[in-house]
């Protein structure tokens, strides 16, 4: 990472859909990050339902593109089906393309792990 890179740009070989394989033993990294929403419940910004409504809007949007997606029910899998299927110039599915856009702003605003979402913009 850059010191201005708030993200790493690639997947976690750990993650299986939402969940952490490797919890317990995670590296030391993982168990260091705090996301902005985190962050922002630990210091008494947003309240625990306010947190939740967050984290829940991520992840209707992830299940969205899964959906829009229309390949692989696996989130993860259907994630990396999507972004290949919308090259960055293209507007071949526009739909897909416009839900991949908000999920990836949404993540980058509320600072989540990269490997959770795609890299389109």
């Amino acid at each position: 990472l850059t010191s201005d890179q708030k993200e790493m740009l690639q997947s976690c070989r750990a993650l299986e859909g939402c969940r952490c394989t490797v919890y317990e033993d995670r590296p030391s990294t993982c168990r260091q990050y705090r996301c902005l929403v985190l962050t922002s419940f630990q210091s008494g910004k947003l309240d625990e339902a306010q947190a939740r409504a967050a984290l829940g809007e991520i992840f209707a949007l992830r299940r969205e593109v899964v959906r829009l997606n229309g390949g692989s029910t696996d989130e993860r899998v259907a994630l990396e089906e999507a972004k290949e299927k919308v090259p960055r110039a293209g507007t071949d599915h526009p739909e897909l393309r416009a839900a991949l856009a908000k999920l990836n702003r949404a993540a980058l605003v509320l600072q989540l792990p990269a490997a959770l979402f795609t890299n389109e913009d």
